[in-house]
């Protein structure tokens, strides 16, 4: 009779807990629930598994186990984009810059003293491009830290096998009745 009241405890407890939510890292899992994780790529500013385009958010569900991955994804996400205004900004500077160089070039033909305004011009223009020096900086060190906790990630899967950083639980029944335990990580 105890075994009998042990035995049911043990099997209604693991089927009550293997229907808990799959994001729990902390739930009994069987083996055929087991996430099998697969190694990111980066191609130009997206981010793939296998064939399939993943979102910000799902980048950050596969680098939440490793240390800091979400931390230097998004900090290179928030560099990336910084960049990237300060390089249209840069362009647009340099436009108008450009425009009001030219502008005077044309102006001064007929009245010298638009001579002063195609010098602030050009000076326009170079403070533009050195706004856009600074973007295409801001956008590769973003960029660069992308690449890394990406490749940080896949290298955890290497060396950690196909489940870093997460355990999965099991509780059945052995071949000779008694009741196992199983813990994977």
């Amino acid at each position: 009779m105890k075994n009998l009241l042990v035995l049911t405890v043990f099997t209604i407890i693991p089927i009550f807990t293997l229907g808990s939510s799959s994001n729990d890292s902390y739930a009994f899992k069987d083996s055929s629930q087991q996430e099998i994780r697969k190694p990111l790529r980066m191609s130009g500013r997206k981010v793939y598994i296998e064939e399939r385009l993943l979102s910000k958010d799902e980048v950050n569900s596969f680098l939440r186990t490793i240390p800091n991955g979400i931390e230097l994804f998004n900090k290179g996400m928030k560099q990336r984009s910084t960049g990237m205004s300060l390089y249209y900004g840069g362009a647009v500077i340099v436009c108008g810059g450009a425009g009001l160089a030219i502008y005077s070039d044309f102006k001064s033909i007929k009245d010298p003293d638009y001579e002063k305004l195609e010098t602030i011009g050009i000076a326009i223009d170079i403070l533009g491009a050195l706004v856009i020096g600074g973007g295409v900086l801001c956008t590769r060190v973003g960029s660069a830290k992308i690449r890394k906790s990406i490749n940080s990630y896949n290298e955890s899967i290497k060396a950690f096998g196909s489940n870093p950083g997460l355990s999965y639980y099991e509780i059945g029944l052995l071949d000779n009745g008694k009741l196992g335990f199983k813990v994977t990580f």
